[in-house]
């Protein structure tokens, strides 16, 4: 169950980077935003579930198994919540945009500033998602698997 979910979740931060590297093609600012938006609903729902139900229970496995990893799950722990005031602060300015695109529809080119930075914090969002993701496997792997030498 988690493994499917968290490819789930890697699809879903795979196609809000793809749409928010598509360049905006004049005249097409609307359905650029729009394809935004309709990639990152689906990250919003699992990023949710992620953050609120499978960490956790990753994160008490982890406890229970190796106790000298709390400062690896604290740094999870602080790591989801970073994603989410990432995504939250992503998705108000994507509706920000999606306000203003209707306007600015004829004239795109005065929003490059705007336009860039969402897409370059957009994907740092999904870079750091993904860091997150791959540093949860990584430390419930150790949990299990770690070598702790010669026990009496």
């Amino acid at each position: 169950m988690r493994t499917d979910h968290a490819q789930e979740l890697e699809a879903a931060l795979g196609e809000l980077a793809t749409s928010l590297q598509k360049p905006v093609v004049s005249g097409d600012l609307v359905e650029w935003v729009a394809g935004v938006r309709a990639a990152a609903q689906p990250v919003y729902e699992l990023l949710h579930r992620q953050v609120e139900i499978v960490r956790p229970a990753d994160c008490a496995q982890i406890m229970t198994e190796d106790p000298e990893q709390a400062r690896n799950v604290q740094q999870l722990k602080d790591g989801d919540r970073e994603s989410l005031s990432q995504f939250t602060e992503l998705l108000a300015r994507i509706d920000q945009l999606s306000q203003k695109a209707p306007r600015r529809e004829p004239d795109e080119g005065s929003m490059t500033a705007e336009l860039k930075a969402l897409v370059d914090d957009g994907l740092a969002f999904v870079l750091h998602a993904q860091k997150q993701e791959v540093a949860a496997r990584t430390w419930l792997h150790e949990a299990f698997n770690r070598d702790r030498g010669t026990v009496d």
